[in-house]
This record gives structure tokens, sequence and C-alpha cells, in this order.
């Protein structure tokens, strides 16, 4: 063989290696190709089978919101429990604990025994200021009274003589008698400071008093005491009213438990839901308990009174 052959049969050697390097090169990457379809169909089949899956059984929100409150209800059952089994029983006559009753309840007689709260609940952050104007009432002391005789020329005449008359559709205890001509309604108030620092002790040291708002009165007179600026005092103004006084709520103080500085007095409340023609009436059994926080002061303040279900 002459080296020209030889040449032609390495140059047809190198075609052959090339054109195999070739077809290797584009096996391979029709191979890849090939993966790349799979995986991508596969990936699409996968989302297909999550929408179809999602349409199919959706998810019920009430169902996760109730599993919620469930899950919530009863973490804060446990939580009451650890709470209860740490607290304190305390004798339902001893005197704090009476003293502390005797703040919030009602006196235990017809016409007045469910004016301050009745059946409904109440919270020193949320409820009606009224309500928190009948607890003050509840409390207000006859040693703090300050009495004036409308006929007195004395110094209680120059106080007086200082009081309106009337305000508002109220009429003064003194323009009472002057009108009806008689003795019959006493003229009397509290001083604004001795209100004030009464009320703090009621709601916390942080708790400021409305001087706008009435103390209605509901014990051995009816009316109200309104704040006379002049004087800087409540003066009362009576309410001539033909009251008559039913069968009424009644209640017992029958627990009492101290828990950090917490006391819960626990209360079986005997309300009046309807009065019959018959002169009967239809009543409930119902339990509250009433939340006192020992405040910076050291005194401890009325904080809520709750339905116990």
């Amino acid at each position: 063989m002459n080296d020209d052959d030889k040449n032609v049969e390495v140059l047809e050697n190198e075609k052959k290696k090339e054109e195999e390097s070739i077809s290797k090169e584009e096996k391979t990457s029709q191979g890849s190709n090939a993966l790349i379809y799979v995986l991508i169909g596969i990936m699409i089949l996968g989302i297909i089978a999550v929408i179809v899956l999602a349409f199919a059984f959706p998810k019920d929100k009430s169902s996760l919101d109730d599993k919620k409150q469930t899950e919530e209800t009863t973490k804060n059952d446990e939580e009451k429990k650890d709470s209860d089994s740490l607290a304190e029983t305390l004798d339902i006559t001893s005197r704090l604990v009476t003293s502390l009753y005797n703040k919030v309840k009602s006196h235990q007689h017809s016409c007045a025994s469910s004016w301050i709260f009745g059946s409904e609940e109440f919270d020193v952050d949320s409820s009606d200021e009224k309500i928190r104007m009948r607890v003050v009432s509840n409390n207000l002391t006859e040693g703090a009274r300050i009495r004036f005789n409308c006929n007195n020329l004395g110094a209680p005449q120059a106080i007086v003589n200082k009081i309106p008359s009337t305000i508002g559709n109220e009429k003064s205890a003194c323009q009472w008698n002057k009108e009806y001509g008689t003795d019959y309604f006493e003229e009397f108030g509290y001083e604004s400071d001795y209100v004030k620092s009464l009320y703090k002790e009621l709601f916390g040291s942080d708790k400021e008093l409305d001087l706008s708002m009435n103390i209605p009165i509901m014990a051995s007179s009816i009316g109200n005491l309104i704040y006379v600026k002049d004087l800087d005092m409540y003066v009362f103004y009576p309410m001539v009213t033909g009251l008559i006084c039913a069968d009424s709520d009644s209640f017992e103080l029958v627990e009492a438990k101290k828990n950090g500085n917490l006391i819960q007095l626990y209360e079986n409340y005997l309300h009046i839901t309807k009065y019959n023609d018959d002169g009967t009436s239809e009543k409930e059994n119902l339990k509250f308990v009433y939340t006192f926080r020992y405040d910076k002061d050291g005194i401890y303040s009325f904080v809520s009174r709750k339905k116990v279900h």
C-alpha cells in the first residue's frame, strides 16, 4: 500500500469516528430532551391534580374556625382549672369579704333590691357610667352627708341660698318644701372631694369621676345628687313619685376565693322575670361572680360582675 492509499484510509477512519461522535451527541441530546419533556409533563399533571382536588374537596372555613374556637375554649378551660386549683377559699363572714360584698350588693328589700345591676353583667372599663354612679350611691356614708335646714338663718343658710331652686326639670328639696308648704324633704349633699375619693376607692386609683353625671339615690329618699359648681358639692334633688314596691329579687353570697391579686365573690341570685296578674311572679336562678383586684394604693377595686354558666 502506497502512502497515498494510507492517507486516504486515515482520513476515512477519522471521518467515520467523527460521524459516530456526532451520532452519539445527537442521541444524548435527544434523550435529554425527552427527559425534560417527561418532567414537564409530570409537573403539569401534578398541578392539574391539585386544582381538581381543591375543587372536589374544598376546605370548610367554618369547620376550621370551629376547630380553632374549640382549641381556644379547651385551652381557656384548662387555664381556668389550673387557676382554680391555686385559689384560696376565704371565709364569707370575714371582715374583708363582707366589706367587699357590701360595696356591690343592693339593699335587700323590695324597691331597691335590683336597682344597681339587676340580672345584668358589669365591667368597670366598658359598662355605662350610670351603673358606676349607682355603685357610688350605694357606698355613700351617713357620716359624710352634710344636712341643710331650709329655714335656718345661720351659716348653713348662706349655703342653701347658693343651691339652685331648679336644675333642668329637677327641683331642690327646699323648693319642693316651699311649694308644698311643708318640711317633708330634707336638703343634704356631699362634698365633691369625698365623692371623687370614693370613686377611686371603688374602681381604681387611675379612675376619674365625671362631675357631669348625676348620682341616683334609691334608699330612704328617691332622687338625684346633682353637682353644683358654686358649692363644689353634690346636692340632693328629690323626686316626687308614687313608687309601689312589688315582689323583689333576692341574693346570697355563697363562696369567696383569693387567687393572686384577685378576690372573687360568688352570689346566688333569684331574679324575677315576670309579674303575673294574680300577684305571683316567675323567677330564674342565676349565679354571678364579682371580681376585685388589689390596687397599687393597697385597696381592692371592683372590676366586674359576670354570670357563671
